[in-house]
């Protein structure tokens, strides 16, 4: 019955959010630490204060009060001790609410009873002592018992009965004036206590309010920590995976491109019947095209292992764009696009002459491929004001809308509206010169508008450029 009891008790002193409950569970803690500290210094000031007051009232009263007092202190100690030694859950809030009024109760209700013992009607220096006793005794214990109000509560209420009932002897206004001005004045500590206790709340509540917020923020870094070793991990293999499979479709596709050649070229004789001779040319253009895909496929594995190599030397640009431009004549030649080289006179470019190529190889054939017939694609070389070196392609094809401009730089992928134009795509180009770009040191910029055409170009800095004369890139643009 007396455990059903207690178990309903405590359930009604639980709080209902688990954050107020473990901001309870902080405060009674903090009343078990103050009970534990402040046991050796009530014994002595209950002894001290039996000592004095001896002088008015029997030993046998003074020597029963002090022995219930001292006991009601080591019984708060110990329970305040046992508590301290565990942890609490927030759902045992109601139950540690409950420990710690017991523990503290006694002592707050057989503290004040001292008054009610000694207490000698008329006597002026005895009734001063003892309500100075009191009020000095609830004023140092606005520290301890402002933790929590369910805890104050009890002691507070008989410290103010007691006031209440117990006034300085003194004319017949003290005798009702006195009892108002001395609960006043205990209710002002009561105040001063219940305002200590809601200072205390809120500033623990913020406390744990960060408390979960770091730990929430460290478990979110921890899995953000996870997923980008697990994204790290699938890009490594992903690279490996790209190398490998690159390297082993290699071999068989020389082989489909040589032996096809052979046919086409009727090396050993002539195609029977003659329309076998288109099938071996799609067959051999095709495999020309797949193995492009997977040499780009196998570069942009290496660049993003970091296991692509490079060897800088003196490049002539002139030399570079002529070599990149004969690569793609053949394809604009079909496409009706008009090819042309805008570079400044006598610059160059220390970079691996390989990958520049490439790099521009890419860009003229991407601006090929979409580039209407009748427009025209130009390759550019300037110096900028900042002394390094602007070089790209520049054409007056379909362009691209801006938030479609980040989509074209990543890898596979393809803007839904130029899809539809004619020829092969993998969406390798200008993700791969992006790439080659930023492995040579330099910095990759695309500008497009719809209509009007895209100009995708490579800055190098200036430790990179051979020149003579620096020139804006916006005014050669212009």
């Amino acid at each position: 019955m007396v455990a059903s009891f207690q178990h309903r008790l405590a359930e009604s002193l639980r709080p209902s959010a688990a954050l107020d409950a473990r901001v309870r569970i902080d405060q009674l803690q903090a009343i078990a630490r103050a009970n534990v500290q402040s046991a050796p210094f009530n014994a002595l000031i209950a002894v001290l204060v039996a000592l004095l007051d001896v002088q008015w009232v029997s030993p046998a009263i003074i020597l029963t009060w002090t022995i219930a007092v001292l006991g009601s202190i080591g019984w708060g100690y110990w329970v305040s001790r046992t508590a301290l030694a565990r942890e609490f859950a927030p759902g045992e809030a109601g139950a540690f609410t409950l420990d710690m009024m017991m523990a503290s109760t006694p002592l707050m209700l057989l503290w004040p009873t001292m008054v009610i013992c000694v207490w000698l009607p008329g006597d002026m220096l005895n009734n001063a002592l003892l309500v100075t006793f009191l009020f000095a005794s609830m004023a140092a214990s606005v520290w301890q018992t402002g933790f929590c109000r369910y805890v104050a509560a009890p002691g507070l209420a008989l410290d103010i009965l007691v006031l209440a009932t117990h006034s300085l002897t003194g004319s017949d206004v003290m005798a009702w004036l006195g009892p108002i001005v001395q609960v006043l004045a205990g209710l002002l500590i009561c105040r001063l206590s219940l305002a200590f206790e809601r200072t205390y709340r809120i500033v623990t509540l913020h406390r744990l309010e960060k408390e979960e917020f770091a730990c929430e923020f460290s478990k979110i870094a921890e899995e953000l920590s996870r997923s980008r070793d697990l994204a790290q991990d699938a890009s490594r293999a992903k690279s490996e995976f790209l190398s490998n499979m690159s390297h082993e479709l290699r071999t068989p596709l020389n082989a489909i491109i040589g032996f096809s050649d052979m046919v086409r070229s009727q090396t050993l004789g002539p195609v029977n019947p003659p329309k076998y001779a288109d099938y071996i040319d799609h067959i051999h253009q095709s495999g020309l095209h797949l193995l492009g895909l997977v040499n780009d496929l196998l570069d942009l594995a290496k660049i993003e292992a970091g296991k692509y190599e490079l060897h800088d030397t003196r490049i002539e640009l002139d030399r570079v764009a002529a070599n990149a431009l004969r690569l793609v004549e053949v394809q604009a030649r079909k496409g009706g696009v008009s090819l042309s080289s805008d570079l400044q006179t006598g610059i160059g470019l220390v970079a691996d002459e390989r990958a520049v190529t490439q790099v521009l190889t890419n860009l003229l054939s991407n601006a090929v491929k979409f580039t209407h017939p009748g427009g025209t694609v130009s390759l550019f070389a300037y110096t900028v004001s900042h002394g390094g070196l602007a070089l790209g392609v520049r054409d007056t094809g379909i362009g691209m809308e801006p938030e479609d401009v980040s989509r074209a730089l990543e890898p596979f992928v393809q803007v839904a509206h130029i899809t539809t134009v004619e020829g092969w795509g993998t969406g390798l180009g200008l993700p791969l010169a992006k790439s080659l770009i930023q492995a040579l040191g330099g910095s990759f910029h695309i500008e497009s508008h719809p209509g009007i055409g895209t100009c995708a170009w490579g800055e190098f800095s200036c430790d990179r450029t051979l020149w003579q004369k620096p020139l804006e890139l916006n005014a050669a643009e212009g």
